[in-house]
């Protein structure tokens, strides 16, 4: 979730935080730039977190398919 403070001289300052992700900071000249570089930036942590999220399901899926496919061709049916 981004939070956006005002700093001096008409700055802002835009932190990110992300549970599992490094802090996200950046200071800009207006509330509009900060804006679009949040919007940015929280896409690209999306995007990471939805393709391990994948990656995590299909490594297990895999591995589970993997054991049963191997007691099933040793046993030549499902054992139990």
């Amino acid at each position: 979730m981004a939070t956006f403070t005002k700093r001096g001289k008409g700055q802002w300052q835009v932190k990110i935080r992300r549970k599992g992700c490094p802090l996200q900071t950046k200071t800009f000249e207006t509330k509009g730039d900060a804006e679009a570089w949040a919007r940015e930036i929280e896409s690209e942590m999306d995007r990471i977190c939805n393709e391990n999220e994948y990656n995590f399901h299909q490594k297990h899926y895999i591995m589970h398919e993997r054991a049963y496919s191997s007691a099933f061709f040793e046993c030549g049916r499902i054992c139990e």
